[in-house]
């Protein structure tokens, strides 16, 4: 590959003008002249170029590496003066190739080096012949002060295990740092925090390519967890910071439970900066050694406000105002409000964090909602309280208890609801950012019986099964394929005796695009959605990054409400497809799509469909 360089500096050149006597007219029209022609002629007479080129190794990041170093190691002041100049800086530049192929693993390269002189343009060309890679053969630990209780072949062996510093491997430069790295690591977890490498020994075996690496460590003393030391607290309370830790003073010393502990307070929202770790050396005392933690606080209260728009249902407004150190004890209080044209909601929310045991948390939630859509209206307050436990970073399940005040008008006829729920959800969550999602998958189902308290014979239950799946198609995921699909099931009670907004409905910007709002699905003799017992729908996207911050989406949804508690697939289903922009902010994607219906409904169904929000459909 050939590496275009031009040179920084301009040349100064003799224009040859004569030196005359001259009224003082003259020689400034000289002057502005000669100035004229500096300005405009230098930049031709010194358009010379240093093209750097590099044979192919058979190996692309190989190849892209070396050719990493050439446009940036060579002199920036432009192509040498002289020929002898270029074959010095050519040479010098060939012994970081070779630094480079030796850090690689391919201690047997051959470089060569070929240069055309041109004042106007120069080539250097390297011919590289890598030779074969080298392995690892043996990775050996030794103790500078030995101790009895620390086993080193069973140190060497989980070492090998739990990084690429094994037997066998390209014996790379930064596969040997990373080792060490993770030496230390593990001898930190195994109670020293002080543990380093105090000598590092490489012998290469260039008949059987390898090479055999020693490693000379101090283990240090072995530590206990002591006192905690905090630093840069104004407001939030001792206590709501130790809520947070995951050790015990006079437990082991662990240094992924410091990382565990810096995660967790980052995640509470109240510090802008965090820092863990153990005291100096100096300070240990009885097998303790002290934990140091530096904070500084953000400010607590946060409010966020987005306006929407969709074609079919208007403009929309929301905004939320939160409190991260509610009572200054680290609590989080959330007021939020949606306003839309179809829809008016108010409600508050409080979390408690690690609520009876560390994995564990408790929310508890009141919400005012009125909905009112083509086919019916429905106001409803409703408060109630929700557990969520942690079983792995992945995998959470909660559960919980909530009482409905609730009236549903439709068809001039309302009915009073007083239902009791108790909803229970399993999420296992695997995406790289929920966000703005790269790669990975979420499985998310969510079960809620309802009970009217009023009339013990009304019983039903509904369950949502959500799946969406993420898969980059380029390995600098500029190039997303994206793929959701949801299934409701309701069963219990008569389909009349079940409220009309609990009831599925499909079309909208979350559901099938193109399609108005809760629009798709059965129809009452008017024409009119009344809403089904059983739904699908699905969404394929290709996202596509063009710029840093601008990307676009071409997009086809499909789905159906059905009267049986079952979907019935002979239906078919109502697709939409169009095309979407996605402007990247802090908070997420600006989106705006427009969709239109592909088997449109005459009479029915709009030719094409605006939804502009925050966030991407999915």
């Amino acid at each position: 590959m050939l590496f275009p360089w031009e040179p920084l500096g301009i040349n100064d050149y003799n224009l040859g003008i004569p030196q005359v006597k001259a009224s003082f007219l003259t020689v400034c029209c000289s002057v502005v002249l000669t100035a004229s022609l500096c300005v405009f002629m230098a930049p031709v007479a010194v358009a010379a170029s240093l093209k750097i080129e590099i044979s192919p190794v058979g190996n692309k990041a190989l190849q892209e590496l070396l050719e990493s170093y050439s446009p940036m190691l060579w002199p920036g002041e432009g192509v040498p003066d002289t020929e002898a100049m270029l074959k010095a800086y050519a040479h010098r530049h060939t012994d970081r190739l070779k630094d480079a192929l030796n850090a690689a693993g391919y201690y047997d390269n051959l470089v060569d080096l070929e240069i055309h002189w041109d004042k106007e343009a120069s080539r250097v060309s390297y011919t590289v012949e890598t030779g074969e890679c080298y392995h690892f053969s043996s990775i050996l630990l030794a103790m500078s002060a030995p101790r009895e209780e620390m086993d080193l072949f069973a140190l060497e062996t989980v070492l090998s295990e739990s990084s690429e510093l094994k037997r066998g491997a390209p014996a790379r430069a930064e596969t040997v740092l990373a080792g060490e790295k993770q030496l230390i690591r593990m001898l930190g977890n195994g109670g020293f925090p002080f543990a380093r490498i105090v000598d590092r020994k490489i012998s290469i075996d260039r008949q059987e390519k390898a090479l055999h690496i020693l490693f000379t460590f101090d283990s240090g003393p072995h530590l206990l967890f002591g006192d905690l030391r905090l630093e840069g607290l104004e407001t939030v309370r001792t206590e709501a910071v130790e809520r947070e830790l995951p050790w015990m003073k006079g437990a082991p010393y662990q240094t992924s439970l410091l990382e565990e502990g810096q995660a967790k307070l980052q995640k509470t929202g109240l510090f802008s900066i965090v820092r863990i770790g153990p005291a100096p050396e100096e300070e240990i005392e009885k097998g303790q050694i002290p934990i140091v933690i530096e904070v500084m606080e953000r400010r607590h209260r946060t409010v966020h406000a987005g306006l929407q728009y969709r074609s079919d249902e208007g403009i929309g407004a929301g905004f939320e105002w939160e409190h991260r150190n509610f009572l200054s004890l680290s609590r989080r209080l959330r007021v939020q409000g949606q306003v839309t044209e179809i829809e008016q909601g108010l409600g508050a929310v409080y979390d408690i964090q690690q609520f009876r045991r560390a994995d564990q948390s408790l929310t508890l939630h009141g919400r005012a909602r009125q909905l009112h859509p083509e086919r019916y209206q429905s106001r409803r307050v409703e408060f109630g309280a929700w557990i969520e436990r942690i079983i792995s970073p992945e995998l959470v399940y909660g559960w919980g208890a909530s009482l409905r005040l609730g009236r549903v008008q439709a068809e001039r006829q309302g009915e009073t609801y007083y239902l009791a729920l108790f909803p229970l959800e399993v999420r296992y969550d695997r995406r790289d950012d929920p966000l703005d999602s790269h790669q990975g998958f979420q499985i998310t189902n969510r079960l809620t019986p309802f009970m009217d308290i009023t009339n013990t014979n009304m019983f039903f239950a509904k369950n949502e099964f959500n799946i969406s799946y993420f898969q980059p198609l380029t390995a600098d995921q500029d190039f997303i394929f994206a793929t959701r699909f949801r299934l409701g099931i309701l069963g219990g009670a008569a389909t009349g005796q079940i409220p009309a907004d609990e009831r599925f409905y499909a079309g909208g910007g979350g559901s099938v695009r193109g399609y108005a709002y809760q629009n798709i699905g059965p129809q009452d003799r008017k024409g009119h959605p009344m809403g089904g017992r059983s739904l699908t729908d699905w969404s394929l996207e290709l996202r596509k990054k063009i710029t840093d911050k601008i990307g676009i989406v071409a997009f086809v949804d499909g789905g159906m409400a059905y009267k049986s508690i079952y979907p019935d697939f002979g239906t078919s289903p109502r697709w939409g497809a169009g095309l979407g922009v996605r402007y990247l902010t802090p908070l997420g994607p600006l989106r705006v799509d427009a969709a239109m219906p592909v088997n449109r409904r005459k009479d029915l169904d709009s030719s094409i469909q605006l939804y502009m929000s925050i966030g991407q459909a999915f």
